[in-house]
């Protein structure tokens, strides 16, 4: 993932303050292009809207690209799979310059966190004024008077992932792509859940107040009352969380886990073997893989396959004000975390192995 200039610089230590530096800008301008793709695609009035989920996939390709050549000081890691990756291989340097320690280890990992965060800072204020006006893309007229309904399980949102990937992609049922685009580390984003919420009975009644979803079961008062509570997320909350985080089109937490451990071993051992087999691409030959990762494999989870790309960009979307963004599916975060990691120490056990 070095850069030829970085190969070709002296092997002097380098200041961990430089490899805060740069891992925060380049991981900033991961997430910063790659959330940018996500809601040019599914935001309303965007002139990329419904660009679909290539765009999102080549998006998030070259967000990495950007990322990669900024952070080139530091060895361009701009995601703590590749981190744990290189540690797991028993290197003795993270990049010329930088040895493997503990606190090169944290700093790392808390300038792609601090980057990711600000980059999707970043990437909603580009986008604050559609934002503020999407209202999703799943609505329909009930027909009466003029009111619409949003058939949409806010339950799940979806968003991710394509890219990040570094990650790639995004995007989630919390990647609202899916339908029309994508989003996550991937890359991830799209508004395509359509979907009925589950488990309600074969009598369900929709109603909206004002751009408000509530979903309210009725059943036979001989089966007794509904078991769940009714429930309400504003119109267009999946798509905007999409923006920013992935989430899996098929709820299944072990299944979504294992997806991701595939999809980041995949990126973190060929990331690892680049350094075995130069060639005159540099940070274009990782740029291509997260792609043809989004492509291939993230359309389960939405790809976060960066676990930084996934949880700053959540957080941001948790502290942020914006109009009617809903929950931030905390209890899926923990997916785009342990999948990767766990995908980054295969791939670095292997690599000790192959060479």
């Amino acid at each position: 993932m070095l850069s030829t200039a970085l190969q070709a610089a002296t092997t002097a230590p380098v200041p961990l303050a430089e490899v805060f530096g740069s891992e925060v800008v380049g991981t900033a301008l991961l997430t910063l292009l790659g959330c940018g793709v996500v809601a040019n695609v599914v935001l309303t009035k965007t002139l990329g809207n419904a660009g679909g989920w290539l765009l999102v996939n080549v998006g998030w390709g070259f967000a990495v690209l950007a990322g990669v050549y900024a952070a080139f000081r530091s060895g361009a890691h701009i995601n703590p799979a590749v981190t744990v990756g290189i540690l797991t291989s028993g290197a003795d340097e993270y990049a010329p310059g930088v040895a493997v320690t503990a606190g090169s280890t944290f700093t790392y990992l808390t300038a792609q966190m601090l980057g990711a965060f600000l980059g999707a800072v970043a990437a909603w204020l580009a986008y604050k004024k559609h934002f503020d006006e999407h209202t999703g893309a799943d609505e329909v007229s009930d027909g009466t008077d003029g009111t619409t309904i949003d058939l949409r399980d806010g339950s799940s949102p979806r968003g991710r992932g394509a890219g990040s990937e570094s990650g790639g992609g995004r995007t989630s049922s919390d990647w609202p792509l899916r339908a029309g685009a994508s989003g996550g580390s991937g890359g991830s984003g799209g508004s395509g859940s359509g979907r009925r919420a589950a488990g309600l009975d074969e009598r369900e009644t929709l109603t909206t107040t004002s751009r408000v979803e509530t979903v309210t079961a009725e059943r036979d008062r001989s089966q007794g009352e509904p078991t769940g509570a009714p429930r309400s997320t504003p119109a267009g909350a999946a798509d905007k969380l999409g923006v920013f985080c992935t989430g899996p089109a098929i709820p299944a937490p072990a299944w979504n886990v294992l997806t991701e451990v595939i999809g980041t071993f995949a990126l973190v051992l060929v990331v690892l073997l680049f350094g075995r087999t130069p060639s005159g691409l540099g940070p274009a030959a990782v740029a291509f893989l997260v792609v043809g990762i989004g492509a291939s494999l993230g359309g389960p989870t939405g790809y976060a396959i960066n676990p930084a790309r996934d949880l700053g960009p959540r957080i941001a979307h948790a502290l942020l004000p914006i109009a009617g963004k809903g929950g931030s599916n905390w209890g899926y975060a923990w997916v785009p975390i342990v999948g990767p990691v766990l995908g980054a120490v295969l791939a670095g056990l292997l690599f000790r192995v192959l060479t």
